[in-house]
């Protein structure tokens, strides 16, 4: 018996993130004080290195922007409000100012000691005010510092604003001059173009030449369909076709069709009077025999006439032949027509193009050196730009002493600490290889998930379904995988001998064989569950069962099966305990006695779950399974380790166990695949009102 192979398609890249995430958030939750801890040292290392620092000096002054600040419209140099008020606070803030201011300080008070000073600049909200503020080790030269970065960049200003009209006023001037010289050389070759050629003339000819080339394409075309039109027709359609048309000129300009003469004529009336001698013999020989006189009249007249058809058909066939060449050739001669007259009409259309450029040229550098020219008229630099644009309003104020960097080296250290918590988290994730969820189970693993199972509601350790269970997402997920079981396609008989396994202990595989024979059970189905973990089994304890006798009475042929079997609440479930604790377990299920068991119990029973030992425990189960129908692997959600799972998945297939898939135990209830459950578990589990 083989199930269909099935394999877990690869896990997208996207949901492999998902999974990384979910990992990471599970030790996030579990060891979140890590980077609690890591946060508070960051912080307090911080704070002691902040407590260690020279305390600094602020000092603080304003300026006011007055006057006008924009030029009038047409002049070289404008400072619009939009962006002049950014413009100066990097003026104020930039390299030439606070060198020259330096310098100022250290000529008027060289008694002060030079120090960094930190200088920072803003504009006051809904205001023209700027807000000066300097951060220095030293009061007085912070205070004097901050008076002389004002004053600096007055005069910075100043000089700027002379120095730029002076050099706009002579770009402008010499930018009019090459324009002005630009439209003469424009002017000069103009009247040199045309000179060689004649611009009404060459206008002329371009439009003749496209209206002839037109009508040479228009006859190309036509004489195109007719030649691919009697390249597909026989002889009788053609004439046919030369015959309706008479002597009337078609549409188009095309060669006008003549009435059929000579051979074509002939061959013509010669099909006609045959078609009339045939009509004529047919309606005598009506009356007359073959053999009459009449009769033999006709059939040499036919005779007569089809000769003469074919002798007019193969001259009519040659006319046709030699047509077809003629409007060959008539196609070539155009086609060579076409060729010359594009040819000529494309040299127009460049010559007049270079006429409109060289147009376009001189008009452009006219209209640009005429608005120059009224630009250089409106520019007076000194008149429209007062040196008193931005004037001081408040000199630097006394210093006063502050820890100015303590927040920033608080919230620095805060962030540092942070990292490194959760650097570490992510750090352990890595080295973790325990199996958190469902998608990271089927993007390790090719088996199949056959189903998963919530953790358990209850802090007990053994937690059994019953009848009346109101754990709704619990009692689901095991009926569930019963439905899994139950529709599960299989090539040969489908299995009734289910074992329950798992890798290693305390993986929950106990609980998961005793519910899930609770469900079958409670299904209808007749069944039974066998404990073969016979020295820690425990599925007694779910029952409130004596141990013993049990199954390794039975191996032991002490007694018959049926006189160890316990009967349970449930009519449907019989439970067959362990038994007392022997030695040589792995051999026991070696043996032909085990063999005769399982044969007697899937003749008595409609399903059987067997828990059996872990498999990395000891030999039992690889001793078992081989001779169960099916075997369902058990995992544990935070638990199972990803390479003791495999080891011991493969320990099975080297045994060539059927290992039908993966049941996921301890599953995070609070995932999406069990919203909906929660979501309506009360709506259904209530009885409806009466």
């Amino acid at each position: 018996m083989a199930v269909s192979d099935q394999k877990n398609s690869p896990t997208p890249q996207g949901s492999r993130a998902f999974t990384r995430a979910q990992r990471f958030l599970g030790s996030l939750r579990k060891w979140w004080w890590v980077a609690v801890i890591t946060t508070g040292v960051g912080v307090s290392l911080a704070a002691w290195n902040e407590s260690k620092k020279a305390p600094s000096y602020i000092s603080g002054g304003r300026m006011m922007v007055s006057g006008r600040i924009a030029m009038p419209e047409g002049s070289a140099y404008n400072e619009e409000a939009s962006n002049f008020y950014g413009t100066q606070i990097e003026l104020m803030q930039s390299a030439q100012v606070r060198e020259r201011a330096a310098a100022r300080v250290e000529n008027l008070r060289p008694e002060l000691q030079a120090s960094a000073v930190g200088l920072s600049v803003s504009q006051q909200l809904g205001t023209s005010f700027f807000m000066l503020k300097a951060v220095g080790d030293k009061a007085d030269y912070t205070q004097a510092y901050l008076d002389a970065c004002m004053d600096e960049y007055i005069r910075f200003r100043r000089e700027l604003q002379s120095v730029t009209s002076d050099t706009a006023l002579t770009a402008i001037t010499d930018k009019v001059l090459q324009l002005q010289k630009d439209a003469e050389d424009g002017q000069d070759a103009l009247v040199a173009f045309q000179k060689n050629n004649d611009v009404v003339f060459l206008q002329e000819e371009g439009n003749s030449a496209g209206r002839y080339l037109i009508s040479l394409r228009q006859r190309l075309e036509l004489l195109k369909s007719d030649f691919q039109l009697l390249s597909v027709m026989s002889l009788d359609q053609a004439l046919e076709r030369k015959q309706q048309a008479g002597t009337v000129p078609p549409e188009g300009g095309a060669a006008p069709q003549t009435v059929p003469v000579g051979a074509e004529a002939d061959y013509i009336r010669a099909k006609q009077a045959v078609e009339v001698l045939r009509a004529e013999k047919a309606r005598r020989s009506k009356f007359l025999r073959p053999k009459h006189p009449l009769i033999i009249d006709l059939d040499g007249k036919i005779a007569q006439q089809e000769k003469l058809i074919e002798l007019n058909k193969e001259l009519s066939l040659a006319q046709f032949a030699n047509r077809r060449e003629s409007m060959k050739l008539e196609m070539d001669n155009l086609e060579a027509s076409i060729k010359e007259q594009s040819q000529k009409a494309l040299e127009v259309e460049l010559r007049m193009q270079e006429y409109a450029k060289l147009r376009s040229k001189v008009e452009r550098a006219k209209t640009l050196a005429d608005k120059l020219t009224s630009g250089v008229q409106g520019i007076d630099m000194g008149k429209s730009l007062h040196s008193d644009v931005v004037q001081v309003m408040e000199r630097a104020s006394t210093p006063i002493a502050t820890k100015l960097g303590l927040a920033k080296e608080l919230a620095t250290g805060g962030v540092a600490g942070l990292v490194l918590g959760f650097g570490l988290l992510f750090i352990s994730m890595l080295l973790d290889d325990r199996i958190v969820s469902a998608d990271e189970l089927q993007e390790r693993f090719p088996e199949e998930l056959l189903g998963q199972i919530p953790k358990e509601p209850s802090k007990t350790r053994l937690n059994v379904l019953n009848l009346t269970d109101k754990q709704h997402v619990f009692a689901e997920s095991y009926r569930n995988i019963r439905s899994t079981l139950h529709f599960m396609w299989f090539e040969d008989v489908r299995p009734k001998l289910f074992l329950i396994t798992s890798a290693v202990p305390g993986e929950g595989k106990s609980t998961v064989a005793a519910n899930l024979a609770i469900t079958i059970a409670t299904g209808g189905a007749k069944t039974l569950l066998v404990d073969a973990d016979l020295r820690k089994g425990v599925s007694h304890e779910y029952f409130g069962i004596e141990a013993s006798p049990g199954l390794s009475n039975v191996l032991a042929d002490q007694l018959p099966w049926q006189d160890a079997a316990k009967s349970t609440e449930l009519p449907n479930l019989t439970v067959l305990p362990r038994g007392k604790v022997i030695s040589g377990t792995s051999e026991h299920f070696l043996s032909q006695i085990t063999d005769a068991l399982l044969r007697e119990l899937n003749a008595q029973f409609d399903c059987i779950i067997i828990d059996s030992a872990p498999v990395l425990a000891n030999d039992d189960t690889a001793s078992l399974a081989p001779k169960i129908d099916a075997t369902l692997f058990v995992v544990r959600a935070g638990v199972s380790s990803a390479r003791l799972t495999r080891n011991a998945l493969d320990s099975l297939k080297r045994r060539q166990v059927n290992v039908l898939g993966i049941i996921l135990n301890a599953a995070d209830g609070k995932s999406a695949e069990y919203y909906y459950y929660h979501k309506y578990g009360e709506y259904y589990s209530q009885s409806p009102a009466a």
